[in-house]
């Protein structure tokens, strides 16, 4: 059953970085302020790579916040964040792979 679950999650999590693309900025921001209330000891490696996908969206919209799956990615990716390592690992090399972005910049220095 687990498998199941896992699959039906995916596929939500897709349709919503999918969807994302033709939200407005007070939908974006919405959303994002949705996100944040998931308790970061929920989050999965299926959770880190929609918030990654979610998160490069984000970035590229005009007058979104823009801190806010850096901000996610970087709480997890803590020594002292309440998640299994392998979450924390996969966090820190997802914000790596997001500060890369052009649109990471100014968030650089």
């Amino acid at each position: 059953m687990q498998g199941k679950h896992e699959s039906v999650k995916c596929s939500a999590y897709e349709a919503i970085v999918d969807l994302a693309g033709y939200l407005k900025v007070e939908q974006l921001n919405h959303l994002s302020e949705r996100i944040k209330q998931l308790p970061l000891k929920d989050y999965d490696v299926f959770t880190i790579e929609f918030l990654w996908q979610y998160t490069a969206v984000v970035l590229n919209a005009e007058g979104t916040d823009k801190s806010h799956g850096l901000t996610l990615m970087w709480d997890l990716a803590q020594d002292e964040a309440p998640v299994p390592l392998n979450i924390s690992v996969a966090a820190k090399e997802k914000f790596i792979q997001l500060m890369k972005l052009p649109a990471c910049a100014s968030q650089r220095y």
